[in-house]
């Protein structure tokens, strides 16, 4: 009898995972999206777990790969996916910003881009490729810091730095981007120009009046605390 009852449970255990696990795969397509990655229906597998959002977390590592592929609007879709699913997907992106080949560090900047603050944790490696002899990696490389930084400041020292830079597009992606942080930008560029090693003063004062045209920011900084009165 016990036997039974033993056996009863087990058969029922094992009918309730099983049951589960068909219930998982049914609400969640993304490991059957993940599989036509590498077919004929690549693109429109990639486009469809990018709608997905998070819930296509189990299709990061074909996603990953996807990125290598040499069809570019897969490559576009997959790293478009991952950006959607979102912190989940930044520590796999990670190895392929050190890849040799620049198409691929490229859609990986695009996908940690995507993800927003939530990829903070990329930080260190996005600042490192700003020093890239490549400059497509070095622009892309600092759009994707002023997507990712969640504190103005992380951005703005290295975007001042790249106004110096010898390549006019990265040279417009700083600029672009510490005219878009807008005021709590003025400070640091302020004490930037007054430094004897500025790498490019003219742009920092364009810059200066277009953000405070007034000048009343600058005014306030030099300006000494009033001391109330007992």
């Amino acid at each position: 009898m016990k036997k039974r009852i033993i056996a009863s449970g087990l058969i029922g255990f094992v009918l309730t995972f099983s049951i589960g696990m068909i219930i998982r795969h049914h609400q969640n397509p993304a490991l059957k999206l993940a599989r036509e990655l590498e077919g004929k229906k690549g693109v429109a597998a990639a486009m469809a777990l990018a709608d997905l959002g998070r819930r296509a977390e189990p299709a990061v590592p074909a996603l990953i790969k996807a990125l290598h592929s040499n069809d570019e609007a897969l490559r576009l879709n997959a790293a478009l996916a991952l950006g959607k699913i979102g912190r989940p997907a930044v520590q796999p992106l990670l190895p392929l910003l050190g890849s040799p080949d620049t198409q691929l560090r490229y859609y990986a900047l695009a996908a940690l881009g995507w993800i927003g603050p939530d990829a903070k944790s990329a930080l260190p490696a996005v600042n490192w490729l700003l020093g890239h002899s490549n400059p497509e990696v070095r622009g892309k490389a600092l759009h994707t810091l002023t997507l990712i930084a969640d504190d103005p400041q992380e951005a703005i020292g290295p975007l001042i730095r790249s106004l110096g830079d010898s390549d006019r597009d990265v040279h417009s992606v700083a600029y672009e981007g510490l005219l878009k942080l807008g005021p709590p930008a003025v400070p640091t560029l302020a004490a930037a120009l007054d430094t004897k090693n500025q790498l490019a003063p003219s742009t920092m004062r364009q810059l200066l009046n277009e953000i405070d045209p007034n000048g009343q920011i600058r005014r306030s900084l030099t300006q000494s605390p009033e001391i109330p009165s007992r």
